[in-house]
């Protein structure tokens, strides 16, 4: 026989927004995301647009640790906050082979 639990001085609405906060932080903690609304991914070749760079370099660099990429499944991104900081760093320098 199951134990029935007895909610007292919570509505359903409450008990649901607590639920549903709860499975959307364990969701973006498990896909490594954070939320942050400022933060945008951007996928290999809008980073390598905005870096004025070909893949090869921007591959490079990730491989180099110049700039953090994050993997969702297949997928490579880079968020934008990682790339502002990388320019803001200077973390990396485009050789003249490219």
């Amino acid at each position: 026989m199951e134990p029935n639990a007895i909610l007292q001085g919570i509505t359903t609405d409450n008990l649901l927004l607590s639920i549903e906060g709860i499975i959307e932080k364990k969701l973006s903690e498990r896909l490594g995301l954070i939320e942050d609304k400022d933060c945008k991914l951007l996928t290999r070749i809008e980073t390598g647009k905005l870096l004025h760079v070909s893949l090869p370099t921007l591959n490079e660099w990730t491989k180099n640790g110049q700039i953090v990429s994050h993997r969702h499944g297949k997928r490579i991104y880079y968020k934008s906050e990682d790339i502002d900081n990388a320019i803001i760093k200077r973390e990396f320098v485009r050789s003249f082979n490219d």
